[in-house]
């Protein structure tokens, strides 16, 4: 290689990789639909491996829930696309609850 390509090679090089640069801090990712934190996470599960009651009982029904399922599929709106509750929309029995 001659040198006339050198200046042009350190200049690039330059260009690639500025002295004093430092990598950008890492993030964490905050998923936007979760409301709760690790925190509270960790305490619920040190509640349900204690056996601490209503924490056991409600983390088991939801585990038995058709929800907990790990093979859960949803099943999507209806086919109109309108999800419609009625008059009686605080019963349980309306809105498919």
């Amino acid at each position: 290689m001659s040198c006339k390509w050198l200046p042009i090679i350190a200049l690039l090089t330059c260009g690639l990789f500025p002295t004093g640069a430092r990598p950008l801090a890492a993030q964490t990712f905050q998923h936007p639909g979760v409301l709760v934190s690790r925190a509270q996470l960790d305490f619920v599960k040190a509640q349900v491996k204690a056996n601490v009651e209503p924490f056991k009982t409600e983390f088991q029904r939801a585990k038995d829930s058709e929800y907990g399922d790990l093979h859960y599929k949803p099943k999507g709106p209806p086919a109109t696309g309108i999800i419609e509750c009625g008059p009686e929309w605080e019963t349980p029995s309306s809105c498919g609850r």
